[in-house]
């Protein structure tokens, strides 16, 4: 027999919306407080129980194409989480790109060299998978999510936040890789 039920305690669960830059409601973001997840239903709503094992703030909603919201509840004197009793999170306009080019010490481009964030900002789990939000606002959900360079060793990494980032590359030829700090 299964029983479907509501928890007990209600003052861990977060209720919330998220919307676009104009205010309208978004369906299928994804929102997370660390290892605790939730899509938004058709009318931008959500619920997240925060009583559960490694759920704890900031809270963060992605959705390809948008920058992603970003809440960090005040906390009261013990240290708990103040939460609204309703919480908007409004994504952001579309999301930054960075692009750039890889090349070999002699300047030569880098075809096929892999390109990535080596500091993504966590979003949440998946599974047994831990998500960027960078990854997820560019709609890929790979645990290791990085570009390929053109034949010409340019790259163009989408989904990216108001930040500064560490850039990594890779040639698969011959395992050498480079990072690139504050791009």
């Amino acid at each position: 027999v299964i029983v479907l039920a509501r928890p007990a305690r209600t003052d861990e669960l977060v209720h919330g919306v998220v919307v676009d830059p104009a205010g309208a409601p978004v369906a299928d973001a994804r929102v997370a407080a660390q290892a605790e997840s939730t899509l938004t239903r058709d009318d931008g709503s959500f619920t997240l129980d925060l009583a559960q094992d490694g759920a704890r703030p900031p809270l963060i909603a992605v959705k390809r194409g948008y920058l992603p919201a970003l809440f960090e509840p005040e906390l009261d004197a013990r240290g708990a989480p103040l939460w609204p009793p309703t919480l908007v999170l409004r994504l952001g306009a579309p999301s930054d790109a960075l692009t750039g080019r890889v090349v070999d010490a002699d300047g030569h481009p880098a075809p096929g060299a892999r390109v990535w964030l080596d500091d993504p900002t966590p979003f949440g789990d998946l599974g047994r998978d831990r998500l960027a939000a960078e990854n997820l606002a560019r709609g890929d959900e790979r645990f290791w999510s990085y570009e390929l360079a053109a034949a010409d060793g340019t790259f163009r990494i989408e989904g990216l936040m108001d930040r500064r980032y560490r850039v990594k590359a890779m040639d698969p030829a011959n395992l050498l890789e480079v990072v690139e700090l504050g791009v």
